[in-house]
């Protein structure tokens, strides 16, 4: 035992391969060879390798083997005669031999459901994964049974007047499902009519794919006309700018001024309410709360009474601010706290005197002019068709 035990150790330890060691190479398992002659399962599989000596495969199949496909699932037979999974499905599959079948259970591997005359009539009246929703099947088994029938896919019939009326309110997707068309032939015929996408139906398309022209004008021109060339959003041009670190020229680099009345309010409140009060960016806020010297807004901690309790729930979240003198973030979360939904707050109606002031300036100081939110008026301006204004126009007019 000791000399079997300290040849056995030699060998570990990168001992010269004999003769007849190597001879046995292929014909039995790398785990087999490794414990006959004392060595590692990797030095064996490095030295088989390198003289390149393929394991044996085809391996012929015993009738003890034989008799017991059938009798549990592939795999675990599979792992039981350490065979493939693959060679043991087909050697099933020659000797036509049904699955294993736990009771309870359907396997995997259950025989494909045959095809009925009934369903062989709806090939090619409707689009393949439409089809394959209906009948509850694959949408390649589909394909694959239409093509074999030789059967050719379903065409497109002409529009009509009430499918042009359906374009653009959703998406292109969303469409083409509804009318059993693809999201391509929906998109050419919306371009073909000239009818662009509704704000909602905007913010669910794909995402922008950005050609090289289009990359070029980041930079050279503000992002809101960069965003008016290529039909996106501003948001959109600014955070592929950001992505790319192009800064702006310096002369599109021109800010809002402050005014006495914003400088009073800064300090008095939040700096995001601040923020999207005066249609600015948060960093704008905290540069000029910084510079005018004014510590950041900590308000004392306030009690809730049972009746500003009674309001959460009732009134939106802002009318409950403005009514208590609670941030707006304290009573979303109070409200969070105690279960209530949200309340929408009313849509105030737009006035004749406010619809003048759309396209005189830009969306962010109409909406500071008019208390609303720079959406409420982007969105208003694009239903009424009012082009923007164009604060740098005699600057964008040459094209690049």
């Amino acid at each position: 035992m000791k000399s079997l035990r300290r040849y056995r150790l030699k060998k570990q330890h990168g001992d010269h391969w004999t003769l007849a060691e190597i001879k046995q190479l292929g014909k039995v398992h790398d785990s087999a060879l490794a414990h006959r002659t004392g060595r590692t399962i990797a030095e064996v599989v490095r030295e088989r390798e390198a003289h390149c000596i393929a394991l044996p495969t085809a391996r012929p199949w015993t009738a003890h083997e034989a008799r017991l496909l059938g009798t549990m699932s592939d795999h675990e037979l599979a792992r039981r005669l350490r065979r493939f999974h693959s060679a043991v499905y087909s050697q099933r599959r020659k000797l036509e031999i049904a699955p294993f079948k736990p009771r309870g259970k359907v396997h995997h591997y259950a025989q494909p459901r045959p095809w009925l005359p009934k369903e062989d009539k709806l090939l090619g009246t409707m689009r393949d994964d439409h089809l394959a929703q209906r009948l509850g099947r694959n949408v390649k088994t589909v394909r694959y049974r239409r093509i074999k029938l030789g059967i050719p896919r379903a065409v497109a019939s002409n529009w009509t007047a009430e499918q042009d009326a359906v374009l653009g309110i959703k998406s292109d997707r969303e469409i083409a499902n509804f009318l059993n068309r693809s999201p391509e032939a929906v998109a050419a015929r919306r371009l073909i009519l000239g009818i662009s996408l509704s704000p909602k139906a905007r913010l669910r398309r794909a995402p922008h794919r950005w050609t090289r022209r289009e990359l070029r004008f980041l930079g050279r021109f503000s992002d809101a006309d960069v965003a008016k060339r290529i039909g996106c959003s501003v948001l959109m041009v600014y955070k592929k700018r950001l992505k790319l670190r192009i800064s702006l020229r310096r002369d599109l680099l021109q800010t809002k001024p402050w005014t006495a009345e914003e400088d009073k309010l800064v300090g008095t409140m939040p700096e995001k309410e601040l923020a999207r009060r005066l249609a600015r960016s948060l960093v704008a806020i905290t540069h000029r709360r910084i510079k005018l010297g004014r510590p950041v807004y900590r308000p004392a901690l306030k009690r809730w009474t049972d009746a500003e309790l009674a309001l959460l729930g009732k009134l939106s979240d802002q009318e409950v601010a403005a009514r208590t003198g609670h941030p707006v973030s304290s009573v979303a979360q109070k409200r969070a706290d105690l279960c209530r939904p949200p309340v929408q707050p009313k849509r105030r109606p737009w006035q004749p005197q406010e619809i003048a002031l759309l396209g005189t300036n830009t969306d962010k100081a109409v909406a500071v002019h008019l208390g609303r939110h720079y959406s409420t008026v982007a969105i208003k301006r694009l239903q009424l068709g009012i082009a923007p204004y164009r604060q740098f126009a005699h600057k964008t007019n040459t094209a690049p």
